[in-house]
């Protein structure tokens, strides 16, 4: 009878744990379909399907006390959740709320796709996110995401976003390069 007490425990436990898990999963979603979805057409141009890795990038590689000055009210939770999220890639397939059609591609499609382009007027361009960092309260997030239709022609930005009224968005692009 003594034992029963930690069953139940370890249960709820167990449960919560789960209910985090599906919650940081389903903002992780959010925050990609914002992105996406707030300005297309700058990074599209013709293309009327947007084309999204279905892997991870591990994301920009500035130090810890660069995106803390850029971004002075990030949380460092909020860092260290993004840099530990983001040790190795990983598969995703996120359940995007977008406005236009998508395509979960991999790395073979994206080097096919970009390789083969040679229609400057209708570029191939892929979106690659990192996972999504986010502090205890999920009301913060910090993600990496690169728009690459090849070599000379990518662009990549570190976002710091906020949670307000029930919406993502964007506080700071903390860092940012073009090539």
């Amino acid at each position: 009878m003594k034992i029963l007490p930690f069953i139940i425990l370890a249960v709820l436990i167990s449960a919560c744990s789960a209910f985090e898990q599906r919650s940081k999963e389903r903002e992780e979603a959010a925050i990609y379909s914002f992105l996406l979805n707030e300005d297309p057409e700058s990074y599209l141009g013709g293309s009327t399907v947007l084309m999204v890795l279905n892997e991870t990038d591990l994301g920009a590689d500035a130090a810890d006390e660069v995106i803390l000055q850029r971004a002075p009210s990030l949380h460092e939770e909020t860092l260290a959740d993004w840099r530990a999220a983001n040790q190795k890639s990983q598969a995703i397939n996120p359940k995007l709320s977008l406005n236009r059609p998508y395509k979960m591609i991999d790395a073979a499609e994206m080097k096919l796709g970009i390789s083969e382009n040679r229609d400057w007027e209708n570029p191939y361009t892929v979106t690659i996110f990192s996972k999504v960092g986010f502090n205890n309260r999920l009301d913060q997030a910090l993600v990496y995401v690169e728009h690459n239709c090849g070599s000379e022609c990518a662009t990549g930005n570190l976002y710091f976003l906020v949670r307000n009224d029930n919406a993502w968005k964007i506080e700071t692009i903390v860092l940012g390069w073009v090539s």
